[in-house]
């Protein structure tokens, strides 16, 4: 049975405090992120109460205890950004999709933003390493939005850093796979955008034999019943007869 002694009443406690409470503090701590250590003044009871990460580090006897200073030289400092506006305000918001771009243009095959996706690729490397596992599903949540949402297809830039990241049993690489296969088995893709899903899975000769046999796993599929895919082209029955599976182009 679960404890309701006082760690559990602390932590209640925590979770209730809005953050109106906590900004009449005016304990922060300081943090520098990235090779230019650009540097963010933080609420400490705040971060510390969100991030246990950094309640291990500034509430401990370790230096940053006791300087309240922390370096980050390795991290991002735009999907540093993404977890402080998390811990402020417990929600994800694409800076990207609410700017006044391009994204309402139509797609066209050699258009792959990297920077677009990329931000919540790098924020799930961060949210793994200071173990904040909602944080990095949702990071990932929002990269499939993204990706969705504007018809992009995962980039060269996207596959090298999942591979050159193995954290969390492979889980950025098993990532970009589903969203390989969504964006090719999912929905009809007459407006072309099939063209460019082999791009980014050339970037890296093994997460490319990693998207080819998921491939030839879901050509095994059967039954209709036993797709993942809601809008499949391969099992769903009206799509073939609309003659979807003449938009499909697999670049190996």
């Amino acid at each position: 049975m679960a404890s309701n002694g006082p760690a559990d009443a602390d932590q209640f406690a925590n979770q209730e405090r809005s953050l109106q409470e906590y900004l009449t503090s005016n304990e922060t701590v300081k943090i520098y992120v990235g090779p230019e250590r650009k540097l963010w003044f933080l609420n400490e009871e705040l971060l510390c109460d969100r991030v246990p990460f950094f309640k291990s580090a500034f509430k401990s006897g370790w230096k940053e205890g006791k300087s309240k200073v922390m370096e980050l030289p390795n991290d991002d400092p735009e999907a540093f950004g993404y977890l402080v506006y998390w811990v402020y305000t417990e929600v994800l918001k694409c800076k990207l999709c609410a700017a006044p771009v391009h994204w309402d243009e139509a797609y066209t095959a050699p258009h792959v933003d990297a920077a677009h996706e990329l931000q919540w690729l790098k924020l799930w490397v961060l949210a793994d390493r200071v173990n904040l596992t909602e944080l990095g599903d949702s990071a990932l949540n929002m990269h499939l939005r993204c990706i969705s949402k504007h018809n992009l297809v995962i980039s060269p830039e996207a596959v090298i850093l999942a591979c050159e990241n193995p954290a969390g049993n492979g889980v950025l690489r098993k990532h970009l796979v589903e969203v390989v296969m969504n964006g090719m088995f999912r929905s009809p893709l007459s407006d072309g955008s099939s063209n460019g899903l082999g791009v980014g899975a050339a970037a890296n000769a093994s997460f490319n034999q990693e998207v080819m046999d998921a491939i030839q796993h879901h050509l095994r599929i059967a039954r209709i019943e036993t797709c993942p895919y809601e809008l499949c082209l391969i099992h769903d029955p009206i799509l073939q007869d609309l003659g979807a599976l003449d938009d499909l182009q697999i670049v190996a």
